[in-house]
């Protein structure tokens, strides 16, 4: 039974005996097929990005709420693993895989496989979630380089809910239905609008996330494997159900609503109603249709860069405060592509309260997909902050934080300490002059996708600290002196 996921404090030899009857002195790997493969260390690496150290599903990384669909495939467990200390363990489902990972060290690690193994993955050209088997390393990397991972990590969605359903069909055959919160999550999944359903309205079981009510937690679910779960929290109810393509409540409950009354529900029925309240709330202070036909405005952000953002249609832009003469272009951000853009750093002048700032770009393809032109460039010359002894005083201050997941500690002796995603590592850093006048810090990690090169383009502790990600230019890379 999926539980909430507890990180354990007790040593990884611990967790392996909990698991495996197997002693590294037998000949596992050849007796029973088991592969070392450096993709089911890719994958498990990828997969603990989805979770908190906790081992709780991210919210901001899991849009769907469904491992299929925001990892991109789940396991057919029971799986048999191995460790890199040739021990090996047999996880019986993704709460055993998560607690395994959550618990990982650069000393102990899953590193193997025993092949074939199946996983379940969503098939586009029948619409339905389907199992196939995993017979090689080749087979298994195939399937990895299907997933487009780096594709959807720079699918930015802006934080909107409007709600958008398609409806798909399991591998016993029943339709289910998979709610995005807008439709730029369901598009970048692979989605188009000739998928979405009519309304979200009828997903009573397959949302998680609703604007006009909260559970007034304990709660119990049915999963589809029929398995009944206590949660104690809205987090606990998302990871609960992540490998779940629907799911049931265990009635009564009880819910508040945003006006605060508490109200108890008995049945589906009642549960459908208050359902169908929230929808109607969704909608009451917009009423556009549900075609979709996007338009996009321009924004100024605080930090005075300037955003794109898109709506399903002209109402739903309208309904927001914005009028026609907002709407630009909406395929500037499809036309941003940076990746080959030589790093020379660019600098526009923007007025921020009242005050003149510089701010500096990676490059010029980064400042023109935010709207500026070769006219608005101005000498980068006035930004005197970013010498490689004040960068180094500001690297050593506190830790870095990039994309709110990943810590970096770096040390005078040159180390770095990397943790995230329930993996810790180590690397070594440096830092260099740029030809263009501005330092970058050369991260390179012991293990893992954490290596990188971080440019310094504006030191301007007070005002516009600015660091930037050779690896993802849209990374937010933050110092954290909490």
């Amino acid at each position: 039974m999926m539980k909430h996921f507890k990180l354990l404090f007790v040593s990884f030899a611990l967790v392996t005996g909990l698991f495996t009857s197997c002693s590294k002195n037998e000949p596992i790997s050849e007796e029973l097929n088991i592969q070392k493969t450096e993709a089911i260390t890719l994958s498990l690496n990828r997969l603990s990005q989805q979770f908190n150290s906790d081992g709780n599903v991210t919210a901001s990384g899991n849009p769907s709420g469904n491992i299929v669909f925001d990892f991109g495939f789940d396991f057919v467990y029971p799986l048999h693993l191995s460790f890199n200390n040739n021990s090996s363990v047999y996880v019986n489902s993704l709460d055993d895989l998560i607690e395994i990972l959550i618990n990982s060290s650069t000393n102990l690690y899953i590193d193997g496989i025993q092949f074939p193994f199946n996983v379940e993955v969503y098939d586009e050209n029948s619409n339905s979630i389907v199992v196939i088997t995993i017979n090689s390393e080749a087979e298994f990397y195939d399937l990895i380089e299907s997933l487009d991972w780096d594709d959807q990590d720079e699918c930015d969605c802006y934080q909107n809910y409007n709600p958008i359903c398609v409806e798909v069909t399991d591998v016993a055959g029943v339709v289910f239905t998979v709610t995005y919160p807008n439709s730029c999550y369901a598009i970048c999944d692979g989605f188009d609008a000739d998928d979405f359903i009519d309304s979200c309205e009828g997903d009573y079981n397959g949302n998680t996330t609703y604007e006009c009510f909260t559970f007034n937690f304990p709660i119990s679910v049915i999963t589809d494997q029929n398995l009944t779960i206590t949660v104690n929290s809205q987090e606990e109810l998302n990871t609960a159900v992540y490998n779940s393509f629907y799911f049931g409540f265990v009635y009564p409950f009880n819910v508040t609503t945003e006006e605060g009354d508490v109200e108890t529900i008995e049945n589906q029925e009642s549960f459908n109603d208050l359902l169908e309240d929230c929808y109607d709330d969704l909608t009451d202070d917009c009423e556009c249709y549900q075609d979709y036909n996007p338009v996009c405005v321009q924004i100024e952000t605080p930090t005075g860069n300037l955003e794109i953002i898109e709506f399903d249609n002209e109402c739903y832009a309208i309904c927001e405060g914005f009028s026609a003469e907002d709407f630009v272009n909406c395929e500037i951000d499809d036309e941003c592509d940076c990746d080959d853009e030589e790093n020379i750093t660019v600098c526009v002048e923007v007025e921020v309260d009242g005050q003149i700032e510089i701010y500096s770009f990676l490059n010029a393809c980064l400042a023109e997909c935010e709207g500026y032109t070769e006219a608005d460039f101005v000498d980068c010359s006035g930004n005197t902050d970013c010498t490689t002894e004040n960068v180094v005083i500001i690297l050593l201050e506190c830790p870095w934080t990039l994309n709110g997941t990943t810590t970096y500690e770096f040390n005078s002796d040159n180390t770095v300490e990397i943790t995230g995603s329930g993996l810790s590592t180590t690397g070594e850093w440096s830092i260099e002059m740029s030809n263009d006048g501005y330092p970058i810090v050369s991260i390179i990690s012991d293990i893992g996708n954490f290596s990188d090169d971080w440019h310094f383009v504006d030191c301007n502790q007070v005002n516009s600290l600015t660091v930037t990600s050779s690896v993802n230019p849209a990374a937010e890379i933050l110092l954290n002196c909490d």
